[in-house]
């Protein structure tokens, strides 16, 4: 992770400047990239509640020593959360969790809450791969095109991730139905050097 990536990312977003909100980060280690160890799905190894910029700094360190032993990545939503509600559905899953007698997740409730929590301001990710044959004319066309206000690029190890403001997607899709667009998913902040897929 370096600073000035980090200092784009986060300074595009928005200031740190309401104490209920913060941005939520998880270390993943994903089966995609470890197909040689038993797990059927994706594990949260660690995660972080960020409340400042300052904060990210100071961790990078620990996150990225974290990442390398475990061969997992780093990934930031990009769309704050709150943490009165996120208490709120940590309630709600906790209580529900006791009413269902299966109180070996309850342990699991905050990272579910803030996975799965609508955030109140949006971006959405517009994941442009190179398989999409996306020569420049294209991709200049649908940054013009599609890009709102407050955008930013960012490369990925396939091709860019577009992060722009929600937009009516419907001309979106019908003229280029094979790029997703994630209306709540996670950047990749750091992948291990050895790491072999995206």
């Amino acid at each position: 992770m370096k600073q000035d990536f980090l200092l784009t990312i986060v300074s595009f977003i928005t200031s740190f400047d309401d104490p209920d909100y913060f941005y939520y980060l998880r270390i993943i280690k994903r089966k995609k990239d470890n197909p040689d160890v038993d797990m059927t799905t994706s594990k949260t190894i660690k995660s972080y509640c960020i409340d400042s910029f300052q904060e990210l700094l100071d961790l990078q360190p620990e996150i990225t020593r974290i990442c390398d032993v475990n061969n997992a990545r780093a990934m930031l939503y990009l769309n704050k959360r709150s943490y009165k509600s996120i208490a709120m559905d940590v309630m709600k899953k906790t209580f529900n969790h006791i009413e269902a007698n299966t109180f070996q997740y309850i342990k699991n409730a905050y990272d579910m809450a803030c996975i799965s929590r609508k955030a109140e301001k949006k971006y959405w990710i517009i994941d442009i791969d190179e398989v999409h044959n996306m020569d420049k004319t294209k991709l200049d066309d649908i940054i013009d095109r599609f890009r709102t206000k407050k955008h930013i690029i960012l490369p990925t190890k396939t091709g860019i991730h577009l992060i722009v403001e929600p937009f009516d997607p419907r001309e979106f899709k019908k003229e280029y139905p094979h790029i997703e667009i994630h209306k709540d998913s996670p950047i990749n902040l750091y992948i291990p050097k050895f790491k072999t897929t995206c």
